[in-house]
């Protein structure tokens, strides 16, 4: 195999000249890239992974990390060298301990690039620039401390950590996998969570910024009909903090039957949703697609839900469902996360037995 490198700055673009072919992995489907071996924090090991979908010749890993101490995003393993090859078998690994205190990065992405596109060169950025995300087919991450890893997704232009938990927790209880069978970005920058049966074990997705917005609009874009839903299935779109003030702050969007038939599909709620004025019940129907969405204000929370894409002025007709709520249980910002999850009530399966997926195309933060 011969190599022709022409660098321009920042970018280095890298041009291949293969005599030889490789198979696809993974048979048919969106590309994907995972992350399958994280060095321990303070360790100088290589991180390793895989990909999914394509044909591993054509294409080439861009791999960075987060060092906070060193200004952010550093690319990996060097300048000269900033682009992974991947083997035959969809497998790659990369150094990203070469200098520095690499060792104590807290953040580390992937990004599988087309071979005819170069890789984009960070030497100390706050945040990764869009340019990454569009030249890249498939991107993941992971961010860790000296004690955890956890698997770390870039969505809507924010990131996400992505609940994993292999003994039944809430809500449900149920158990939470972080795998790319339940939580995946399709071509299109879509967000899916699904509910999978995994030898005859159901779980369920969970993804939580990583970011604390406070008072404003959270806006969630659907592409799937609520409708559809399965009766033991519960998509919440919703705030939350781990610490139990004012009922962990918790303000609800949620797209469920219950397990009845008869009830409502959707509500809104301020926590505690069993003081009387705190639901709003509605229906929805098979709408697509759909915004929903609500603002928190110090006085007052308002939601709302419109057919379409245009969440802060929709057409009158557009409107699905408004209520505002000005009770006593307003919460107080404080370390609050905005969530997306899809989960089974009391970790019933699904009464048809199969996988359970909706589709988020955006999440929005507005002011």
């Amino acid at each position: 195999m011969s190599r022709l490198f022409v660098i321009a700055w920042p970018f280095l673009a890298l041009t291949v000249l293969s005599l030889s072919s490789c198979p696809p992995v993974g048979g048919p489907g969106d590309p994907q890239i995972e992350i399958t071996e994280v060095p321990a924090w303070g360790s100088s090991g290589q991180l390793r992974g895989r990909v999914l979908h394509v044909v591993p010749c054509d294409y080439r890993v861009a791999v960075y990390i987060y060092v906070e101490d060193a200004g952010g995003w550093w690319t990996k393993p060097t300048f000269v060298e900033p682009l992974t090859p991947i083997n035959d078998d969809g497998t790659w690994s990369a150094a990203v301990v070469t200098g520095g205190i690499d060792q104590t990065a807290t953040k580390l992405a992937a990004f599988l690039l087309p071979k005819k596109n170069g890789a984009y060169l960070l030497g100390g950025t706050a945040t990764l620039p869009d340019a990454i995300f569009a030249r890249a087919v498939a991107h993941t991450g992971v961010m860790r401390t000296q004690q955890t890893t956890e698997r770390l997704l870039f969505f809507s232009g924010r990131e996400w950590r992505v609940k994993r938990a292999a003994a039944p927790v809430g809500p449900g209880p149920n158990l939470f996998s972080d795998g790319l069978d339940n939580v995946w970005l399709d071509r299109a920058g879509r967000l899916h969570l699904r509910i999978g049966n995994e030898g005859g074990v159901f779980r369920c997705a969970e993804v939580i910024s990583l970011e604390s917005f406070g008072y404003g609009a959270y806006v969630f874009h659907l592409d799937s009909a609520v409708d559809a839903l399965d009766l033991n299935a519960v998509l919440g779109l919703f705030t939350w903090s781990d610490e139990a003030a004012y009922n962990h702050r918790e303000i609800d969007i949620e797209f469920a039957r219950w397990g009845d038939p008869l009830l409502e599909n959707a509500q809104y709620v301020v926590q505690p949703y069993d003081r009387a004025g705190n639901m709003f019940r509605f229906e929805i129907g098979p709408d697509l697609p759909t915004a929903h969405g609500f603002t928190w204000r110090r006085t007052f929370i308002e939601f709302s839900s419109v057919r379409g894409v245009e969440f802060v002025a929709p057409d009158e007709e557009d409107l699905l469902a408004l209520w505002r709520y000005t009770g006593p249980d307003i919460p107080a910002p404080g370390g609050e996360n905005a969530r997306m999850n899809l989960w089974l009530i009391n970790g019933t399966p699904p009464t048809d037995g199969q996988a359970v997926e909706v589709v988020i195309r955006r999440f929005e933060r507005l002011p």
